[in-house]
């Protein structure tokens, strides 16, 4: 395909050149460039997207890889989705498992003692003691996607600056205002590139015996 695009390009080039004092064509010709280009790039995502699936297989046994899934509460195909979207952010796999893991023992604390970081995000969004407690215990049965999800959505609606919103995420999980863009917007870009990542993937299944050659 990139071959394919490349050839066009270089036709369309000489096309333009010769015909460079017709308006028509020169439109024609710049409108089939833009839809070569747009084929290009469209080829250049999905390799880049499947060679991190390769490297996430590879990386991580599927044994590491199960660990990593429950600390996130999600299948192993989801996770792998959510550690896409957020390696675009400077967050692996493994980090965003950590940031997990840390959510899930501070709501938790929260829920049962009523103290800790979780208190952060309450002042934030103008939560009463026990109305921030239901809410931790609510968020603990949550995927800790779901719960940055709601957690970043509730500071927006509350008019949180961005200042406040990184000062509740740093101290719910390190490095965990690095995907504030992520979920903004009711969790836009989380949704797009998760979706990109289960769309680019989904016809490539690696068996065990391929994933240990790999």
């Amino acid at each position: 395909s990139l071959k394919s695009s490349n050839k066009k390009l270089d036709d369309l080039d000489k096309q333009t050149k010769k015909n460079d004092t017709s308006f028509n064509k020169l439109t024609k010709t710049a409108s089939a460039v833009s839809s070569a280009l747009k084929v290009t790039a469209t080829a250049g995502l999905a390799l880049a997207t499947a060679l991190t699936a390769v490297v996430l297989k590879t990386a991580e046994s599927e044994q590491e890889l199960a660990i990593l899934s429950r600390q996130a509460k999600l299948s192993t195909t989801d996770f792998e989705a959510l550690a896409f979207a957020t390696k675009q952010y400077g967050i692996d796999a493994e980090q965003i498992a950590d940031i997990s893991k840390d959510l899930s023992d501070k709501l938790g604390e929260f829920g049962k003692v009523g103290t800790g970081a979780f208190q952060d995000y309450a002042d934030v969004i103008g939560l009463t003691k026990e109305e921030a407690q239901a809410a931790a215990i609510e968020f603990e049965n949550m995927s800790s996607d779901q719960v940055i999800g709601a957690m970043v959505k509730s500071m927006e609606e509350a008019g949180a600056s961005g200042n406040e919103m990184t000062f509740v995420l740093e101290s719910m999980g390190n490095d965990l205002s690095r995907l504030i863009p992520l979920y903004t917007d009711n969790s836009k870009g989380m949704k797009e590139l998760q979706s990109v990542y289960k769309s680019a993937t989904g016809q490539m299944k690696l068996t065990a015996n391929e994933i240990k050659g790999l």
